[in-house]
């Protein structure tokens, strides 16, 4: 199984070191793309919503 890089945590406690470890250094590479995938899909469902309140908002405004 190939090793995962650890993000920089330069300067970082240990604690946050541990964190990171027992939250994504147990994943096989598959469900680290799968995580990183559902990432990307999460911020561009966020960005839909987002623009879509300016919308509604902006709206509102002019009527």
């Amino acid at each position: 199984m190939p090793q995962l890089a650890m993000p920089i945590l330069d300067g970082a406690p240990d604690v946050t070191y541990y964190r990171w470890r027992q939250k994504i250094g147990r994943l096989t590479s598959d469900q680290v793309t799968r995580l990183k995938d559902l990432k990307i899909e999460t911020r561009a469902d966020r960005d839909q919503v987002e623009s879509s309140d300016r919308v509604k908002m902006i709206s509102k405004v002019w009527h």
